[in-house]
């Protein structure tokens, strides 16, 4: 079953599209990451999966509901059932771990009450090995602590989906190894649905169980990249050898 499905969907800036006709789902419990070269359109793309970008023509269903980018209604609901972990993590500098974590729940979950909020954070933050953490601003910590704890806060509502926007970026090779193999961990464990976009090679055969290849503005592959891998195609074989 796919949590996302995306029919004929072009999207851009102005009246201008960067992507065209593209039609592809991401699969419920599994990691698919979103792969191209720089310029492919891949955070183009993930603006819109998220609800930032309205698509200039086609639709996004989430969990089989079409997104209508006209209704605040249905974009606050799509909010509340996904998370973001962002390429410079984007906590707020003000606050500590704890509130940066909790304000997710803040925003979008009025109902709960703050020992409700104080449970899933001290979860979350346990899930990612800071709960001991919770009272550090986001300038006392390492940039592999700062990308666990955006990871941490993305996860926090509980998200039927996890999107995750180069997460390696800015790291060196062992915490970006440590990062892959914690997205894993929390994807086995509680079977919550990862989408990855980045461009990094090693964390893609990490951590990817399908591959959306975007190329010349469209879907270049779609599938499982133990299929990737076997592709006789000049650009995916390029790629991977680093040649463009």
């Amino acid at each position: 079953m796919n949590i996302i499905e995306a029919r004929q969907l072009n999207i851009g800036y102005g009246e201008i599209p960067v992507l065209h006709g593209l039609d592809f789902g991401i699969p419920e419990g599994r990691i698919t990451v979103i792969l191209g070269k720089s310029g492919s359109g891949k955070t183009t793309l993930l603006k819109s999966l998220i609800g930032l970008l309205p698509p200039l023509a086609g639709e996004i269903r989430f969990c089989d509901t079409l997104l209508d980018f006209r209704s605040e209604k249905s974009l606050q609901d799509h909010y509340r059932r996904i998370g973001v972990l962002y390429q410079n993590a984007a906590l707020l500098s003000s606050l500590n771990l704890f509130e940066n974590i909790a304000l997710p729940l803040r925003i979008h979950r009025t109902d709960l009450r703050e020992k409700d909020i104080r449970e899933q954070v001290e979860k979350r933050l346990a899930q990612v090995g800071l709960e001991q953490s919770g009272g550090k601003l986001p300038g006392e910590l390492s940039g592999g602590m700062r990308k666990r704890a955006g990871l941490a806060r993305a996860l926090v509502q509980e998200p039927k989906i996890v999107f995750c926007d180069e997460p390696s970026a800015g790291l060196d090779p062992i915490t970006s190894t440590q990062l892959d193999r914690l997205m894993i961990r929390l994807n086995r464990e509680t079977g919550t649905t990862l989408a990855v976009v980045t461009h990094e090679l090693r964390s893609v055969e990490a951590v990817a169980d399908r591959v959306l290849v975007l190329h010349d503005g469209r879907v270049h592959f779609d599938g499982e990249f133990g299929e990737l891998i076997t592709q006789k195609d000049p650009f995916i074989e390029s790629f991977f050898l680093r040649t463009t």
